[in-house]
Order: structure tokens, then C-alpha cells, then sequence
């Protein structure tokens, strides 16, 4: 009787331990599934689809961290030059691959880079640095874009090129309103042979004014396209 009780109670005890280990497997494979989610739900929220580079809720979280340590800081905002004409000549799917270029070219070239993309052929900068050395900084950034040009399947390449304004905080400035200043910054940069600026106070951006509906590089297509289709009489 004893030996009986003694082998149910084995049967039992391997009865329980085949339960338990299937417990913990299914509880271990949903947890897999769960952080796969929240990796997913991660990714959506910080990262750029087409780049894989952070987006810009990243940014802001990055840049205000970074002020908030309280040691230099110097913002970059850069966008391609003559991106719409790009897009134009080749097609969007060739805009597409020159900004994966660029942050191909980035990641490799600068892996230490803080940089993000915003959206379309926008991105912006961070280094921890005063803006003078920032200046020297974005010079070399873009030297690095111009030198490596985008292969086409054609066999040609194409030369990208880059235009990145800078600001540094002020006392009190938030997140918003610096990238506002050096986004003023970059518009003065493409009137520059350099393609490089650092914001001007004179612009007066104190507050954190709408953008501008229309950019004035896309006003001088619109003028361009108005005199190509403009009727003769």
C-alpha cells in the first residue's frame, strides 16, 4: 500500500512539474510577445520608418536632457538643398534613397553624432560643445555628406549637399523654441556660400512662432514653374 501511495505520489509530484514548466513557458512567451510590443510601440514613437534614424519627440527628449545637465550645448537644423528638385528629376523613390543615404553616411561616419530626422529632408543635431566649436562641428559634417555621393543604379552618383543653422540655449529657452532658432538659422545658411549659420538675434524669435506655410525655396520654385507654364500672347 505504502509502495502504491509512494508511486502516485511520483506521478503526481511529475503530473505537477510538467504543469508548472508549462505555465512558465507560456508565461515566458507571453512576455516575449509583450516586450516585442512595446519594442514595436517604442520604435513607432521614437524612430523614423524610412532612415531608422530617432524622430523628433526623441529629440526633444534628448536635447532637454542634455540642457538640463547644464553643460554646452549646440543645436544643428539641416535640411538637403534642392531636395523638391531631386524629387522632381529622379522621383520620390530616389529622394527616398538620398535620405537613407545620408543617414547611412552619418552612422557610419559619425557613430557618436546625436542626430534625428523630423520628417521629409529635415534632421537636426546636438553636440556637446559651445557654438563656435558647433560651427566647426557642422563644417565637417558637411563636408562628409558632399564627399560621399549617392550612388545611382545607373552608375552615376549624386552629390548631396546641405544647408545647418545653429543655436545654442539660452537662460530658460525650452526644447521647441531653440530648434525654432536654428531652423531660422539654416533658411539664413542658403544664402551663403558656406551653407552655414548660426542664429541671428536679430530675428527676434523670443516666442515660438508658427512656421511659415511656405518655405522661400519653395516660393522661388513655385516663381521658377510660373514662368515655364506662363501662356504665351
Amino acid at each position: 500500500m505504502s509502495h502504491t501511495l509512494y508511486l502516485f505520489g511520483l506521478l503526481a509530484l511529475a503530473a505537477f512539474g510538467g504543469w508548472l514548466t508549462g505555465r512558465r513557458q507560456r508565461n515566458t512567451a507571453l512576455q516575449t510577445q509583450v516586450n516585442e510590443l512595446n519594442g514595436q510601440l517604442w520604435q513607432a514613437r521614437h524612430v523614423n520608418p524610412l532612415t531608422g534614424l530617432r524622430n523628433r519627440a526623441d529629440a526633444e527628449t534628448r536635447i532637454a536632457a542634455m540642457i538640463a545637465a547644464r553643460g554646452p550645448v549646440c543645436v544643428g537644423f539641416a535640411d538637403l538643398d534642392r531636395f523638391k528638385e531631386l524629387n522632381d528629376s529622379y522621383g520620390h523613390a530616389t529622394g527616398d534613397r538620398a535620405l537613407q543615404h545620408f543617414a547611412t553616411v552619418v552612422r557610419a561616419l559619425l557613430p557618436d553624432l546625436f542626430v534625428w530626422h523630423l520628417h521629409g529632408d529635415e534632421f537636426v543635431f546636438a553636440w556637446r560643445s559651445t557654438l563656435d566649436e558647433g560651427l566647426i562641428h557642422a563644417q565637417y559634417l558637411r563636408h562628409l555628406v558632399g564627399v560621399n555621393p549617392m550612388p545611382l543604379p545607373d552608375g552615376g552618383s549624386i552629390a548631396l549637399k546641405m544647408s545647418i543653422g545653429l543655436a545654442a540655449p539660452a537662460a530658460g529657452i525650452d526644447v521647441a523654441l531653440l530648434l525654432h532658432q536654428a531652423d531660422l538659422a539654416m533658411h539664413d545658411a542658403k544664402g551663403r556660400p558656406s551653407g552655414i549659420a548660426s542664429y541671428d538675434p536679430r530675428h527676434g524669435a523670443t516666442t515660438l512662432a508658427v512656421r511659415p506655410a511656405r518655405r522661400a525655396r519653395d516660393q522661388r520654385h513655385d516663381l521658377a514653374d510660373a514662368a515655364v507654364h506662363e501662356p504665351v500672347v
